[in-house]
Order: structure tokens, then sequence, then C-alpha cells
């Protein structure tokens, strides 16, 4: 199966894949645009991986734990944008 097959099927970006599926290609770039330099896009959070202390102001005094859960969460908006690009 391929991976469209797979989301369409009930993948894991299923849902994801039903809200694009039959937009236009100018839509469809758009949104991947998004996905890459949005506000919430990859490169913000690959940004915020690399600079905590830019977008977290108390990023110091957070415990080890709180930080090591906002990298994994910034972390996983790279891995499910891209997946979905």
């Amino acid at each position: 199966m391929t991976a469209y097959e797979t989301a369409l099927a009930g993948g894991k970006h299923s849902g994801f894949l039903k809200n694009y599926l039959g937009r236009n290609a100018d839509e469809i770039n758009k949104a991947i645009r998004s996905m890459q330099t949005g506000n919430q896009g990859i490169s913000v959070h690959l940004d915020k991986i690399a600079n905590p202390t830019k977008y977290v102001p108390n990023w110091s005094t957070l415990r080890q734990g709180h930080q090591q859960s906002l990298i994994n969460g910034w972390q996983n908006t790279v891995t499910k944008h891209t997946e979905q690009i």
C-alpha cells in the first residue's frame, strides 16, 4: 500500500488527508507553505528547539522534565507536518 492508500484506509493522517481531497493545487501548495513556514510551521518549531529561550522567557527556571516535554512537543509537530507534506 502507498502512504496515500494507507491514509485513505484510516491511517495516521486520514483526517488530514480527507480535508484536502478535491482541493486544487494552489490550495494544497498554500497549506504546504503554511506547514513549512507559517506561525506553527516546521521552521518555527525547529527554531524553538534551537533557541527555546527566545520563545519561553522563563526557560532556565523550568524543571528539566518540563523543558524536555516542550522540546518533545515541538519535535512531534515537525515530524507530523513533515509526514503530512
